[in-house]
């Protein structure tokens, strides 16, 4: 069949519609590849005006975009640096960039990212268990792996104590006698903290008539009494080398930092939730860290500057609390009183750690007229304060005000939570340890200030700070 000339015609305009379309859709396709090219590489810009533009774009952008709250929200909404690229490009722009004069890559948002998560976190001190075992690189601590594995072939009756000095005869003495007392008058003990009781006065040669053995459980780094749980159990046994053999050094390693935990620790750990004695065992604790530097001082170093850091019930605004304690003296009491009168100084929240420095420091020391305050809020009457210490607990208001006290929760004794953040941020944007470590705590402190149900206001209050 012919066509005519009309239908030639015709065929002739498709037929270059056609091919119109096609190279638009080529265009198209190449643009798409030049915009991916631009955000995938960083510009390099070729004459030196141009280098020294870009250069001021680059500090722009970095400060402009990549702000703690960018950094931070990248990584509790578990965006990848792919991701955040494609995001940040288009962002710029409506913000008045030029994209293709930033030099944003997945190498700058990395890197970005990365110097924002140790600056947020600030440098840890290096905690005990780390500083005698060392660094774990990975989430599952191998030794306490190899022991659980072996768990039902260890032979119950047969452990071993840990072996002190005699420069440790008071530490030892100390916490047996606290721990036999607080079980004697505790009738109900949460099954951890019953164990490492148990597992305290065992390790320390004053075992408890009868010992529930428990298999071991799952350990995390967020869980401190989980890995001196783990450490007991596994000097206990360390004798049974054919079930379980530890080399010289692990068991050198076990043994310092069982020693801590045991002397020190534990009784700390099972007196912090009870309000009233926060501020005398924090104060406590300081003192018997310096005590211990002649036992293990790089130990008692790193515990104490990380106790400076956690002074929250050393505050003049919290260490009203040990009015209401039992085991902080009358003289003690009265000093605390005596402060009241004291012009405060600049508010500490976490409590003013030159304070520690003092000669002879008491929770006096701690108290202004600030202090005064906390009685205040928790509606508690002032009656008792004009009477002596002794006889306290004879006033109404002040046994309210002890049962409003042993009421209050002043830790957060949710390992749990930690547990849980772990596992939603486990291995997703980053394998390396350290740097999984800094976005636990990234992402735990952008919770806490922008909450997941919020408002456009409190978001712009939040990231105005």
């Amino acid at each position: 069949m012919f066509m005519t000339g009309k239908d030639n015609e015709m065929a002739a305009q498709q037929e270059g519609v056609h091919d119109k379309q096609q190279k638009q859709l080529l265009r198209k396709e190449n643009e798409e590849k030049r915009q991916q090219q631009t955000m995938e590489d960083e510009y390099e810009p070729s004459s030196s005006s141009t280098k020294k533009r870009t250069n001021k774009t680059e500090i722009g952008c970095h400060t402009a975009l990549f702000t703690k709250h960018v950094t931070s929200a990248l990584d509790r909404n578990q965006t990848s640096d792919r991701e955040a690229l494609r995001l940040m490009i288009p962002i710029a722009a409506a913000l008045g960039h030029d994209p293709s004069s930033l030099t944003v890559s997945r190498s700058t948002i990395q890197r970005a990212r990365k110097k924002a998560r140790t600056v947020g976190t600030g440098g840890k001190h290096p905690k005990a268990f780390s500083l005698c075992c060392g660094p774990s690189k990975s989430p599952n601590i191998p030794i306490f792996k190899r022991f659980k594995e072996v768990w039902e072939r260890i032979k119950l009756d047969n452990f071993s104590k840990l072996e002190l000095t005699s420069s440790t005869d008071d530490f030892r003495e100390n916490t047996v006698s606290f721990l036999t007392n607080f079980v004697d008058l505790k009738s109900q003990v949460r099954d951890d903290y019953e164990e490492l009781i148990e597992l305290t006065m065992i390790i320390l040669g004053d075992p408890p008539k009868t010992i529930h053995w428990r298999a071991p459980g799952p350990v995390h780094h967020a869980r401190w009494m989980a890995k001196l749980i783990y450490a007991i159990k596994i000097y206990l046994f360390r004798h049974q080398k054919e079930i379980f053999s530890l080399t010289a050094k692990e068991e050198s390693q076990l043994k310092r930092f069982v020693q801590f935990g045991a002397l020190l620790y534990t009784k700390s750990w099972i007196q912090a939730p009870c309000a009233a004695e926060a501020p005398g065992g924090d104060l406590l604790l300081w003192k018997n860290l310096q005590q211990y530097q002649s036992i293990d001082h790089d130990i008692s170093i790193a515990a104490q500057k990380i106790l400076q850091n956690h002074m929250w019930y050393l505050s003049d605004e919290t260490v009203s609390l040990a009015l209401f304690s039992d085991e902080v003296s009358p003289i003690e009491k009265q000093k605390i009183i005596t402060g009241f009168g004291i012009e405060p100084s600049e508010r500490h929240v976490r409590g003013d750690p030159s304070l520690l420095q003092i000669e002879d420091v008491s929770l006096g020391h701690f108290s202004t007229r600030r202090s005064q305050n906390l009685l205040t809020k928790l509606q508690i009457g002032h009656s008792f304060l004009v009477l002596p210490p002794e006889q306290w607990n004879d006033n109404t208001d002040y046994q309210k005000g002890k049962q409003r006290i042993n009421d209050l929760r002043v830790v957060n004794d949710t390992a749990e939570r930690g547990v849980k953040l772990f596992e939603d941020y486990n291995r997703l944007l980053t394998k390396n340890e350290k740097e999984k470590q800094f976005i636990l705590q990234v992402v735990e402190a952008n919770r806490k200030v922008i909450p997941a149900q919020t408002t456009k206001k409190s978001v712009i209050c939040a990231v105005s700070v």
